[in-house]
């Protein structure tokens, strides 16, 4: 494989990984992490919200991604507003 092969490999690997954002990645990927400061800002960056939407869709969806991912799709705001 030549290095400009493998470099675009890399990248495509890289944005097919959801939960991999700017060189930062979730402790666990399917759980939203309210504890860290650093998983609040991936998850926020994410879901395309303030850290007070995060937590409501939290409080409101429980800390599924899943579930928080399928509040914000029924909010005119965050994952999946036009």
């Amino acid at each position: 494989m030549k290095s400009r092969d493998r470099r675009i490999f890399q990248e495509a690997r890289l944005e097919a990984d959801g939960a991999f954002v700017d060189g930062m990645r979730a402790q666990d990927h399917w759980r939203v992490n309210l504890g860290e400061p650093w998983e609040v800002r991936f998850w926020s960056r994410e879901f395309r919200c303030t850290e007070d939407q995060l937590r409501q869709a939290v409080r409101e969806a429980g800390d599924g991604a899943g579930g928080v991912r399928a509040w914000f799709a029924n909010r005119q705001y965050g994952y999946g507003a036009p």
